[in-house]
């Protein structure tokens, strides 16, 4: 159709790449998990977080049962790192009511994502986001926000919401 015809070459490095690659996950997930993976759910990252996944599974070659569950655990890592910064940020008591809703949400429970990869981290850059605008650190608040709503829609629902308030609020 695009006139476009790809080097053989390119195409068999390719396959050979994509089945080097996979056949880490089999070892690592087992028969009935692997089987359960292979229903299709999309690949849809944004750009961002190819980026960053990019950088993640590329830190090690070949790399082994361990470095993979050390990759799904990065996920514990955000969350971890997602309530620091909210005690950071606003104190003991928020941090505290923000563990009890996570904890208590049924809406997405951590069985669900967690063990994934990069699932999390736009929550960290959301909660970081108005935790350094607290802390008055605006660029890097802006930075944080602006990385979030790049790696999902969400944060970028909020910042809707943030300016509809503040400009309803200045009106009144």
């Amino acid at each position: 159709v695009s006139g476009y015809s790809p080097d053989v070459a390119v195409v068999v490095a390719t396959v050979r790449a994509l089945k080097m690659h996979s056949g880490r996950f089999r070892i690592v997930a087992g028969k009935s998990w692997w089987n359960d993976m292979q229903t299709d759910h999309g690949f849809n990252p944004p750009p961002v977080w190819t980026i960053a996944g990019k950088f993640f599974s590329d830190i090690v070659d070949n790399a082994s049962v361990q470095f993979n569950q050390f990759l799904a655990s990065l996920d514990l890592l955000y969350l971890i790192a997602t309530f620091v910064i909210l005690w950071w940020g606003f104190g003991w008591r928020v941090f505290a009511v923000g563990a009890i809703f996570w904890g208590c949400q049924a809406s997405a429970p951590y069985f669900w994502t967690g063990g994934a990869f990069l699932r999390q981290d736009w929550l960290f850059f959301s909660v970081a986001s108005v935790a350094l605008m607290r802390k008055r650190y605006f660029k890097l608040a802006g930075g944080s926000l602006v990385y979030a709503g790049l790696l999902r829609i969400f944060p970028g629902l909020v910042k809707t919401f943030e300016s509809s308030t503040v400009t309803s609020y200045s009106m009144w």
